[in-house]
């Protein structure tokens, strides 16, 4: 019971999720680092 085309979909759907996340995470890293300096 081996589903690698579902399996890559997912892994692919995760890593534009944590690509997403981390864009996210970066903008308000350099927001808030302009509100600091």
């Amino acid at each position: 019971m081996k589903h690698p085309l579902i399996l890559h979909e997912i892994r692919g759907f995760y890593q534009f999720m944590f690509s997403e996340w981390l864009q996210d995470q970066t903008k308000k890293f350099v927001v808030y680092n302009q509100i600091i300096t």
